[in-house]
């Protein structure tokens, strides 16, 4: 049964038509009722459309004030309307609400693809600074080595021990044999035969 809120509602413009009935009358099988209009004019189809429906009514005549009609109608093409209207909403219904839980999936797989990148960068954040404490210390391990070997090599250089002031064995042997990778690698050349007489064959 249409309800009669809307405004479109074809029982309501059946009833208010020009020329506008005297007298309204309803009819259900074998059965008829007249429905008294009331005085008000603005909410007078109103109520007999509330009246007519409650009823039960299946078709209504609009009778002028000898009885003749004027026009009838019948309430079940108001209702297959009615029907059509509610199939075409709840269609739009169920789109709409397919289209809202699509989008809830979507943000919820954004919201865990979002989440899964703050772990995971997070995690590879954490291994760069374990990795950088690492090689900070080894470089410092790396630089107190290297400052030990350039002290020794300057004392094996100046031929001092800096314990006693004086040269050890150790360190008169390398320094011989530095010298002889140096004449190795540098040999002199050899010396310039002096200049023969004139005449004096070769």
């Amino acid at each position: 049964m249409p309800s009669p809120s809307h405004k479109d509602n074809k029982l309501r413009q059946f009833l208010r038509a020009t020329p506008q009935p005297d007298k309204v009358r309803a009819r259900k099988g074998d059965e008829e009722q007249d429905i008294a209009l009331a005085d008000q004019v603005r909410h007078r189809w109103r109520i007999a459309e509330e009246a007519i429906l409650s009823w039960g009514a299946e078709s209504v005549e609009c009778l002028n004030a000898k009885g003749a009609i004027l026009r009838s109608f019948t309430i079940t093409e108001a209702d297959d309307e009615s029907r059509d209207r509610d199939r075409a909403d709840l269609a739009r219904s169920g789109e709409m609400k397919g289209m809202a839980a699509m989008l809830d999936r979507y943000g919820e797989r954004l919201n865990e693809a979002f989440d899964r990148g703050a772990a995971a960068s997070s995690t590879s954040s954490d291994s760069l600074i374990s990795l950088v404490e690492v090689l900070t210390v080894h470089l410092s391990h790396a630089i107190t080595n290297l400052h030990n070997v350039s002290v020794n090599l300057a004392n094996v250089i100046s031929g001092k021990d800096p314990e006693e002031g004086t040269m050890p064995q150790s360190q008169a042997a390398l320094q011989g044999l530095l010298m002889q990778v140096a004449a190795r690698a540098f040999p002199q050349a050899p010396a310039a035969a002096p200049p023969k007489p004139n005449g004096a064959k070769p």
